[in-house]
């Protein structure tokens, strides 16, 4: 098998055109339908491929194997015929493929490297060079695939899918010959997908490609379009999904689901009939059941009825792949959405006494399923996204000593001596202000060094002294304002003063500029919380022209990762990535949650409680996105890592076990999603009631 793997073969179908005549000519000849000069072996293309095979001829164009002569490396080189160069629209459309390929960096998608137009106006592609065949070639030599080897493919194969989805690619044209199986030393059957000539990419990708996919047009293979591609719609990524199903169909059986005598009827059974089932085509297929379901899941005609992203088909892949099965709840709902695909094809023909049958039977299938709802979700006083409170941000405070309340008699009657004399020097005043406030900050209690603090800002109401006290502090240093505007706006953040808090923060930010060589950690601290105290004051803007101001320093280098303490780091991440997230961009949230955690991990200290923190709202981020095999493990993940440190009945935690419950539900696990729901649901009328019972 592997040896057949690693056969030629594939580079004669890979990336032509496969509805015109495959042809192998000699290196004198030109195609019969193109104005092609077939290359010599030895040519040297744009300085720096050399010709070393040809492997294929189609009608896009001509397709050698060459090498890279600076990087010594093999490639596939792809050329475009001359005359499809003089259309711009195929010359797009070959730019765009290279392009879409291009942005998508994942392991099972094909690399294109480069792109460009020879000075004899040939356009050509390159492309990793790969040995193998295609799950064309596989079916056609082999037959149908045993289901272990299938379910191998199709979960690598739904994998890259979802990275192009999630990236804004739709492929548009899945087939058995954009399957590539390559093979490695340690494995076989490693899924390339090819051929992304056709594929959607979403708006913001430019005006040029939008005129080449407008809805109304009708691209790909008939045997494994979806009816809405069938139709000319506007299409998502369910509209792959559906040619997923009728690749995984004629995978397991050795024949398409659907093929009529002609092209338009072809069509006409992609959009009104469904295949006859799997045992019908191969009674002897194993695991009938749970493939049955999976595939005719994707086969719906409606792409509300299919799986919604492909992580939810590869998900239920996996579990054929190791021979699981769904809870039986999950097991009834999954029959029961196949008897509801199965039957909307026939509704007109069947007749009115069974269809009432099956109306009843789906009515009480759905007050089951609305009960369960309404009972997890319908009546809970928790909010949908429950926000759970990260850790404060470090600050300098230590255990009070034992004397703690002399030194506080102390400094009492030190003050007291200070104000009486403050009208004969009011610097001893303020020095003595200042000391107590720092005291005080020093061992946490910072309503008391507000209180200090705030004395010594205030203005004098005597009419010969109307300057701040705190300009009796006669300080020249810019460290030393800086340290001072630095601890007061701590104070007011702890204390949840966030507006006086920020602008206490841009007082010492100006006093660290002023430093010959501002220290990184002490400016980035104050923007960062600075940026921090804009978002909990609901001060959008604010918080981002903050964050846009550290992004910059980022890139000129100001802040090194190395002179940054990696709780700061992780702390502004975090804190970050809530402000992306309240304002649903889903991305870039994700990613700073990504950096957050990697910071976290370096940390011994709370580790369960931050990681589990980050899970927590990684899993938010990926439900919002759609994403919800993911986030049902990332909350997974957030459940058992913070039992201990929130309290297994603390509010917070019954937050998370909702949303939990609530993924769980959209996965299909309804038995359990009601069991964690009831828990949620327990814990939290619990704490209202110790609550009520309290006020009382």
């Amino acid at each position: 098998m592997l040896q057949q793997l690693r056969e030629p073969s594939y580079f004669r179908k890979f990336l032509v055109d496969l509805n015109e005549p495959e042809q192998v000519e000699g290196p004198a000849e030109k195609t019969a339908h193109s104005e092609t000069e077939i290359l010599a072996v030895g040519t040297l293309v744009a300085d720096k491929y050399r010709i070393l095979a040809l492997l294929g001829t189609g009608g896009m164009g001509v397709v050698y194997k060459a090498r890279h002569q600076l990087m010594n490396k093999n490639v596939a080189l792809k050329m475009l015929h001359k005359h499809l160069v003089r259309s711009s629209q195929s010359l797009m459309r070959f730019q765009q493929e290279a392009r879409t390929a291009n942005t998508l960096s994942h392991q099972n998608i094909v690399k294109v490297f480069d792109f460009g137009i020879t000075p004899d106006a040939q356009a050509y592609q390159v492309i990793e060079c790969l040995e193998g065949k295609s799950l064309a070639e596989v079916i056609d030599e082999n037959g149908p695939l045993p289901v272990e080897r299938a379910m191998h493919i199709f979960i690598q194969a739904c994998d890259a899918l979802q990275h192009a989805h999630t990236n804004g690619v739709i492929h548009r044209d899945l087939k058995p010959s954009n399957i590539m199986l390559a093979a490695n030393e340690n494995d076989y059957d490693i899924v390339k997908i090819v051929d992304f000539g056709i594929a959607k990419m979403l708006p913001q990708e430019g005006g040029d490609v939008l005129k080449l996919t407008q809805t109304g047009e009708v691209f790909g293979s008939p045997v494994y379009m979806s009816p809405e591609q069938c139709l000319g719609t506007e299409l998502d990524g369910r509209s792959d999904i559906y040619s997923m199903g009728c690749l995984i169909y004629e995978s397991l059986t050795g024949s398409p689901p659907l093929v009529g005598g002609n092209l338009y009827d072809t069509i006409y059974k992609q959009i009104n009939e469904l295949p006859p089932g799997l045992a019908q085509t191969k009674p002897d297929l194993p695991k009938l059941g749970q493939l049955e379901q999976i595939v005719f899941k994707c086969l719906a005609k409606s792409a509300d009825q299919r799986y919604q992203t492909m992580a939810q088909l590869k998900d239920d892949l996996e579990l054929v792949a190791r021979g699981l099965r769904k809870s039986w709840l999950s097991q009834l709902t999954a029959n029961f959405d196949l008897l509801k695909i199965r039957s909307a094809p026939l509704r007109k023909r069947l007749p009115i006494r069974l269809l009432s049958v099956l109306s009843a039977i789906i009515l009480v299938l759905s007050l089951l399923s609305g009960w369960m709802t309404y009972s997890l979700f319908g009546s809970s006083k928790l909010p949908a996204y429950h926000e759970v409170p990260w850790p404060i941000y470090p600050t300098e405070h230590s255990q009070p000593p034992e004397d703690f309340a002399i030194e506080e008699i102390k400094r009492s009657k030190l003050l007291d001596h200070a104000r009486r004399t403050a009208a004969n020097n009011r610097s001893i005043l303020a020095r003595c202000l200042k000391s107590s406030a720092y005291f005080y900050y020093k061992y946490g209690h910072y309503t008391q060094a507000s209180t200090y603090f705030d004395q010594l800002v205030k203005v004098s109401r005597s009419n010969s002294h109307s300057q701040p006290l705190i300009e009796s502090l006669d300080l020249e240093a810019r460290a030393d304002w800086a340290e001072l505007y630095t601890k007061m706006a701590h104070c007011s953040y702890m204390l949840g003063r966030y507006k006086d808090a920020a602008k206490l923060y841009q007082n010492a930010i100006d006093n660290y500029i002023m430093y010959p060589s501002p220290p990184p950690q002490m400016m980035f601290d104050a923007y960062a919380r600075m940026a921090d105290c804009f978002f909990l004051d609901n001060d959008a803007n604010g918080a981002w022209k903050s964050y846009q101001w550290i992004e910059r320093r980022f890139n000129e280098g100001r802040f090194p990762e190395g002179m940054i303490a990696p709780e700061t780091l992780a702390l502004f991440y975090s804190k970050r990535g809530d402000f992306f997230r309240h304002r649903l961009d889903w991305s870039p949230a994700l990613a700073d949650y990504n950096r957050a955690g990697k910071y976290w991990s370096r940390l011994q200290v709370n580790h369960d409680l931050q990681t589990g923190i980050i899970d927590y709202y990684r899993a938010l981020s990926l439900k919002a996105k759609g994403l919800t095999a993911e986030a049902t493990e990332q909350c997974r993940s957030a459940v058992d890592l913070l039992k201990g440190p929130l309290g297994k009945d603390s509010r917070d935690y019954a937050g998370i076990l909702q949303t939990y419950s609530e993924l769980l539900y959209q996965r299909g696990d309804l038995l359990q999603a009601f069991q964690v729901g009831m828990t949620a649901k327990s814990i939290a009328a619990s704490k209202q009631a110790s609550i009520e019972q309290q006020s009382k």
